[in-house]
């Protein structure tokens, strides 16, 4: 029944971009409508997600789906919506479910809607224009707007966003970076402005000012939508430190797949070897994961004995056998080892796959980490097959991960945190807008004994 369900609900998306080419977030829909959404976002959530009860009890999950439902008392707006359902996804505290705007809202976004006329990027509690638009120079500091502190806003806005277990780093890349978020989201739960008042600060001295909104091409600071080119790179420094560079572990990504992975870290590793490097940085930031038997793989080059990987891997439907992942099995250290000094370079983009590979290095004290928490948790995460449902009356798409891997590892000193480094680093905007990059140069520094 559930699996006819799903397919119905995939053909929802062909009839509602046929009937709507742009969706205004102000629009209304009735309480029948958004309580037969809410009932198919809660029910498949029930009936497939793999690890909904991993940070929550069951009695904590049902009570927030009661508390969420029971606001559904009338219409209410699309955005109002959309944050209801956002809140309920952020508090399962699972990064790989996500809840996404329709493109009829997204196309709404790019060519009629009024908006905060920057993105910001945030650095701890406070938030910053990082290129000169507007005639507000590089560097200026957003106080607040409309007389909500900055920090309120992120606040507020990270309870509508996924990220595995208490971990904040992700929110921070996702805030920063991911889709430009800060805009829409902004608009999604503040509601549509005319004008913004805007308390700022520029070389120490505080001012304010009001700003109309903006159409999205007037926005400043957007950030482009790219993805490294160069995703498996092996360098040695003049000083004799190896950096070897590993953006993704997905096979799709990389050409000739986990064939062509495999050859990258023979070559690297026999390199390093041949050349008697013993001082390494990995560097995995801004690495979503991908494939387990490549994270798999790069930590049997520096282990030396056999070691487990996964403890154990469940769905709502089954238990599964190494027979269908060999993670479950005892894994082998590979013919080419690497037994010198190793950094790992990690950020809040560091997530799925990656975050088990540091965690396995972790758990095994086989690395130093520099930089910032990882956005994956060291537990384990809920991943692997996808259902992708479109609620049937908003279009709101929801990412329902089915598969609940546990990470066979120490305990964590931070339970339900991601791999939170030896040494944090964090940029400063002077290092973000001159494009330092003060992580890799304390990584190297560290190794070199400086």
């Amino acid at each position: 029944m559930m699996k006819k369900l799903l397919v119905l609900l995939l053909l929802v998306p062909l009839l509602f971009n046929a009937r709507a080419q742009e969706l205004d977030p102000g629009i209304k829909f009735g309480q029948q409508a958004l309580q037969a959404d809410y009932k198919v976002f809660r029910d498949t959530l029930r009936a497939l997600h793999g690890g909904l009860y991993r940070y929550k009890t069951k009695k904590q999950m049902d009570a927030l789906f009661a508390a969420d439902e029971a606001k559904l008392t009338d219409s209410l707006m699309f955005r109002e919506f959309f944050s209801l359902v956002s809140h309920t996804a952020s508090a399962i505290e699972d990064g790989h479910t996500n809840v996404r705007l329709p493109d009829a809202v997204k196309q709404f976004y790019t060519n009629k809607a009024l908006l905060f006329p920057f993105q910001l990027r945030f650095f701890g509690a406070r938030a910053y224009v990082t290129c000169e638009a507007h005639n507000f120079p590089a560097g200026t500091e957003i106080i607040s707007i409309n007389n909500v502190p900055v920090n309120t806003i992120k606040e507020r806005m990270f309870t509508h966003m996924t990220s595995d277990g208490s971990t904040e780093s992700e929110k921070y890349w996702k805030i920063n970076q991911a889709d430009n978020m800060f805009f829409w989201m902004y608009n999604m739960i503040y509601g549509r402005q005319q004008k913004f008042n805007i308390v700022y600060r520029i070389a120490n001295k505080t001012s304010d000012t009001t700003m109309v909104a903006v159409p999205f091409n007037q926005l400043g600071c957007v950030m482009p939508n790219h993805r490294d080119t160069t995703l498996l790179k092996t360098t040695v420094t003049k000083d004799g430190i190896g950096i070897m560079t590993v953006k993704t572990f997905y096979n799709d990504f990389l050409k000739g797949g986990q064939r062509h992975f495999t050859s990258f870290l023979d070559s690297s590793f026999n390199a390093l070897n041949a050349r008697h490097i013993d001082k390494l940085v990995v560097d995995i930031r801004s690495n979503g994961g991908g494939n387990d038997g490549n994270a798999t793989l790069l930590v049997s080059y520096f282990i030396n004995h056999p070691f487990p990987y996964f403890k154990s891997l469940t769905s709502t439907r089954r238990v599964f056998t190494v027979a269908d992942n060999p993670g479950l099995g005892m894994q082998q250290p590979d013919k080419i080892q690497f037994a010198g000094k190793v950094v790992i370079l990690t950020n809040g983009k560091t997530f799925s796959a990656a975050a088990d590979f540091s965690a396995f290095m972790r758990s095994n004290n086989r690395a130093q980490f520099v930089g910032e928490e990882t956005g994956g948790g060291y537990e384990g995460n809920t991943s692997g097959p996808r259902q992708e449902i479109f609620l049937p009356n908003t279009g709101i798409e929801v990412d329902v991960p089915e598969n609940m891997y546990v990470n066979d590892v120490k305990p964590a000193g931070h339970p339900g945190r991601g791999i939170i480094p030896d040494y944090i680093v964090m940029p400063t905007v002077d290092d973000y807008i001159a494009q330092r990059d003060v992580q890799m140069a304390f990584a190297l520094k560290l190794l070199s004994g400086n």
